[in-house]
This record gives C-alpha cells, sequence and structure tokens, in this order.
C-alpha cells in the first residue's frame, strides 16, 4: 500500500518514524513537507536532531530513518496547494493529514469528499492538550486551529506528542491488517474510543 503522512511537524515526523519501524518496509512510505527544521523543532517533540537546523524536514526526516532503522522512505518537498492537490494526493491509497493548520486541512478533507480516492485519516493536537484522530467520513476540520501554535513550547509536551503519533500509528497498522478504522479523542490523561 502507498501510505502519504502530509505534514512532518510535531505529530507528522514521529508517526513516519513509528510506521517505517513497525511496518518493517511492507508498505510504501512518502511524507510531504516543504517548511525547513527550525532550532524549536529539536527540543524533544519532533523527530529531527542537532545538526539539521535548516534542512527541509522531509529531507532530514529521510536522512534520519534510513539512518536508524535503515528504511528508505520518500520524499515531497512542496506545499500543498488546491491547485496541486489532485496531482499529488491521488498516487496513494492511504493519506494520513498531521497538518497543524486550517487551509491544509481543509484541502485534504475536500480532496477526500470530492474525489474519494483512497483513505484519509485526521491526526491533530490543539493547545489545550487534547488531541482527535478521525477517519475522513467522520471529521470536521476544526474552525478553531490556531495557526502559529506550537505544541513544542508547552510543558509536557513530548510525552504527549509521543502519547498521541503511537496511537495514530497503532490506529494505521490495525487498518493495514483488517481494514477496521478506530477513532480516538482524548487529553494527555484520556483517552477514549469513538463509537
Amino acid at each position: 500500500m502507498k501510505i502519504l503522512i502530509c505534514g512532518v511537524g510535531s505529530l507528522g515526523s514521529n508517526l513516519a518514524a513509528l510506521l517505517a519501524c513497525d511496518l518493517k518496509g511492507e508498505h510504501e512510505i512518502t511524507v510531504l513537507d516543504f517548511d525547513k527544521v527550525a532550532e524549536r523543532n529539536l527540543m524533544g517533540t519532533q523527530y529531527y536532531f542537532p545538526g539539521q537546523e535548516e534542512q527541509l524536514k522531509s529531507e532530514a526526516l529521510e536522512y534520519s530513518i534510513y539512518k536508524h532503522f535503515n528504511r528508505e522512505i520518500n520524499i515531497i518537498t512542496e506545499k500543498l496547494t488546491t491547485s496541486n492537490a489532485v496531482k499529488i494526493l491521488s498516487n496513494y491509497n492511504l493519506i494520513i493529514d498531521a497538518f497543524d493548520n486550517y487551509e491544509s486541512r481543509s484541502i485534504v478533507q475536500s480532496f477526500h469528499l470530492n474525489y474519494g480516492s483512497g483513505e484519509v485519516l485526521h491526526l491533530g493536537l490543539s493547545n489545550q492538550m487534547t488531541f482527535e484522530i478521525s477517519w475522513a467520513e467522520n471529521y470536521q476540520v476544526p474552525t478553531d486551529i490556531t495557526s502559529g501554535f506550537d505544541i513544542c513550547e508547552m510543558e509536557g509536551a513530548s510525552s504527549f506528542v509521543k502519547l498521541v503519533a503511537s496511537l495514530g500509528s497503532l490506529v494505521i497498522q490495525q487498518y493495514l491488517k483488517n481494514g477496521s478504522k478506530r477513532e480516538f479523542v482524548g487529553s494527555a490523561l484520556t483517552i477514549r474510543e469513538i463509537k
């Protein structure tokens, strides 16, 4: 199966590393991000390391995953826009939206609603230390996403981000194994499965 992870900040970078390790080469993984690694991305919430500052996140992640897991992933270093979404997204069986902004999440959700090509799973965090893991058919893009919100700066953020990324990885692996679509919402200390 061809898997695309859109946005490789805190959730996306950790999710890519987990899937690269756990899937053991069974599926093709591609990451999409045009942003560069900033110094604040090295605080433990993202899968980037000292010396990678100013590198494109997708290229830095490609290197780190190969170095740590001997696993190759593919990268897309362009920004996802309404004009290139169909061209990019239609190539994948499973699209994982780990973006941290309303516009990009809306592009992914609109693609799913208008073209229905492949499956889409959304993973998101809020500045209230809550999260949501939802499949596209049950998802509405939150209008209260705050662009510029940086989870990296919050107390306890590293553990919280890794918890959500791990849960997201398990949801994806179960979907790949038997087609089940589990969904969760929660906070740093509470997880509830959506029925």
